[in-house]
């Protein structure tokens, strides 16, 4: 070990930038100098979180186009890392990202990337290895981010009580951390504690609102803590900002839009107030049938065509082939939530409460958090009648 900085010292303004999850100036791919390619390392980790063909493509076309240059080399575990992802070879791209920081072990861009590559793949078991308290939380520069990543690692892990007092110090160190705002809120969520997040998100409205990188999953935790606590119209009100704040039909920045309309459904069946949604998910999510690299973005296009009633889209999704690139037990686990969501549709209760049961314990390997996975209780709640 190298007690090294790698990545975040190239330029702190921009590891700042990139640990806040604000937008990031564009590559010159013109220009290969060390910031420039900098720039396109964070570009290519950004398009790979969205776990599908299209931008994972992008991104190996803007890796491949950077590793031949000084950069690369200097940090050829990270570049290899980011090339393997991209093509699918999630194994050896994990092996690299732990290789790199064997080398570079204060390096907090290249933790939070390997936190955001365990957490799309369901593995919070591995959070463990890296994330730990001690040294890096003391860092005056970026150890308040580091603590925010660790206070969610915590609060998946099943310790929300020791992840909140590491939230909270990340957001009194700095409040426009988002990722710390939002592993402040999932630790008051697990505690059952929707009076505090909906207190601390109105009265700090102003330092997330405006953050491209999770404003809309923050919205949603203040629609959900609305609706938890009997606020139905201020829920739907929730809702409709950050709808509103969709800057593209894109479909992975609607996962939380499905979530809440799903829940606003099984919440009172009779008629959603959010209907008027459906038919736009459901389109937006059209395309992800053969664009999907995740069985967690694949079971939201499944409840997607549910809300709409889309039985043709649902047959699609349901007769895609398995994603040879995960293992078989992720796969088994996505490919039955899937058919349970269809089950789910058909009136099939029955079958449906038979699947979700049955995986129960692996739901986290699809992805997503424990907030997010909920979903898949209400639905198995609902199949067995329970209220």
């Amino acid at each position: 070990m190298t007690n090294s900085r790698g990545l975040a010292a190239v330029c702190p303004e921009l590891s700042d930038r990139f640990l806040s999850l604000r937008t990031l100036p564009e590559a010159d791919e013109a220009v290969n100098d060390d910031r420039q390619s900098y720039i396109a390392f964070m570009e290519c980790f950004n398009l790979l979180c969205n776990l599908n063909k299209r931008d994972a493509s992008r991104a190996n076309r803007l890796i491949e186009g950077r590793q031949n240059g000084r950069f690369a080399q200097r940090f050829c575990e990270m570049t290899k890392a980011l090339s393997h992802w991209s093509s699918g070879e999630t194994t050896a791209a994990r092996t690299c990202f732990r290789g790199h920081l064997h080398d570079h072990d204060s390096d907090f861009v290249a933790v939070f990337m390997l936190h955001m590559f365990d957490f799309l793949h369901g593995r919070p078991d591995l959070y463990g290895e890296y994330l730990l308290p001690g040294d890096l939380c003391s860092d005056r520069e970026f150890g308040g981010y580091y603590q925010g990543m660790l206070a969610f690692a915590l609060c998946e892990q099943g310790f929300a009580d020791r992840g909140l007092a590491h939230a909270e110090n990340a957001c009194a160190l700095n409040i426009g951390d988002i990722y710390a705002v939002h592993a402040l809120v999932h630790c008051h969520h697990a505690r059952g504690e929707h009076a505090q997040i909906i207190r601390f998100l109105t009265e700090n409205l102003p330092h997330w609102k405006a953050n491209p990188g999770m404003n809309i999953h923050v919205y949603w935790h203040l629609a959900l803590s609305y609706l938890e606590t009997g606020q139905l119209q201020q829920a739907l009100d929730a809702y409709r900002a950050f709808w509103s704040l969709r800057d593209s039909d894109d479909a992975e920045q609607d996962l939380d839009a499905i979530n809440f309309c799903l829940r606003i459904c099984l919440h009172d069946p009779s008629r959603s107030p959010l209907e008027g949604y459906h038919d736009q998910l459901a389109k937006n999510w059209a395309p992800s049938i053969n664009n999907s690299l995740s069985y967690f973005n694949d079971a939201h296009a499944a409840m997607a065509f549910l809300l709409s009633g889309d039985d043709g889209l649902m047959k699609k999704l349901l007769s895609k082939p398995r994603m040879t690139h995960l293992d078989q037990k992720t796969s088994e686990t996505g490919s039955h939530i899937i058919q349970a969501i269809g089950h789910f549709m058909n009136k099939n209760y029955t079958a449906c409460a038979r699947l979700l049961t049955k995986t129960r314990s692996t739901w986290h390997l699809i992805g997503g958090s424990i907030a997010q996975r909920e979903v898949f209780d209400l639905i198995l709640r609902t199949a067995l009648g329970k209220p």
